[in-house]
């Protein structure tokens, strides 16, 4: 969505968005959706509102509504009771309907004025909701098109827990979050239970990626990896390490590796999980069959 062309008009569609979701905003709890534990991480007045904007984005014209889906996303945890999108517990914040509705709009703007003061073209773009230990080649390049270039994170195996973190996100735009914690490579839960998963999973669910991504890549493609390290049943595991050697046995060659140093007040992780002091920026070139 951010990367898309856009048409006009967003902040106004927001607008009128929100007129119609506070139009609602007294409906009764039978407008809400029934979300697991939703009292305790929601006051009720939120929930009404976040259900008046769900309402009122399903009807907005098709040009903007992902746009406006991305903007609802992007204020779920700040109007929740969820303490930050690292940090899974609940605390008191006090929001209103008010600062939901005018949350939303604000995020609505930020996106139109961000791709309106872009100074090149924007192409359309694909999105993909698949599994890359699973997926087909042909749902990547069903155009018949290989890919020259590849850049992508992987999940830190035991460090973040992604679908944990944003899952009332997940819930409010109607999407399954416990769907994505059985797929979701690294989550924090597959190390916890009565068989857990080890530094070996991860290794195996990323030549699975990388036998898909030298399926697409054209002869001679790049992929780079933004990837840190983990601490895994009390060890610490280089994941650029083990990516780097499971594209080695598969013809990826290294062509550039570096470290660069997170921010102490980053928030991209719990450091209680993960430990993560730096990244490594991993490029490797497929030098093909």
């Amino acid at each position: 969505m951010k990367t898309s062309p856009l048409a006009g008009g967003l902040a106004g569609t927001a607008a009128s968005v929100v007129d119609q979701a506070a139009g609602r905003k007294q409906a009764s709890k039978a407008d809400v959706p029934d979300l697991p534990r939703l009292d305790h991480w929601f006051a009720p007045e939120v929930q009404r509102a976040l259900a008046g904007l769900t309402t009122a984005v399903a009807t907005a014209p098709p040009c903007h509504r992902d746009a406006l889906r991305l903007a609802l996303s992007s204020i779920v945890v700040r109007v929740s009771n969820q303490e930050s999108d690292t940090r899974y517990a609940a605390v008191c914040k006090k929001v209103r309907a008010k600062d939901a509705f005018a949350g939303f709009h604000r995020a609505a703007e930020r996106i139109e004025k961000a791709l309106a003061a872009r100074d090149y073209p924007l192409a359309p773009i694909a999105v993909l909701e698949a599994d890359t230990t699973s997926a087909s080649p042909n749902e990547v390049v069903n155009d018949g098109r290989r890919v020259g270039l590849v850049i992508t994170s992987p999940p830190y195996p035991n460090a973040y827990e992604y679908w944990l973190y944003h899952k009332y996100r997940m819930y409010w735009l109607g999407m399954d979050p416990l769907a994505v914690k059985r797929r979701e490579i690294g989550a924090r839960a597959h190390f916890f239970k009565r068989n857990p998963h080890t530094a070996a999973h991860f290794a195996r669910q990323m030549k699975q990626t990388l036998e898909l991504l030298r399926t697409v890549l054209v002869q001679g493609g790049y992929v780079c990896f933004v990837i840190g390290r983990s601490r895994i049943h009390g060890q610490t595991v280089d994941n650029a390490a083990i990516m780097e050697e499971v594209g080695r046995d598969m013809g990826f060659g290294r062509v550039f590796s570096a470290k660069r140093a997170l921010a102490a007040a980053s928030k991209s992780f719990n450091p209680s999980y993960g430990r993560i002091k730096t990244e490594t920026i991993l490029v490797m070139r497929w030098k093909g069959r």
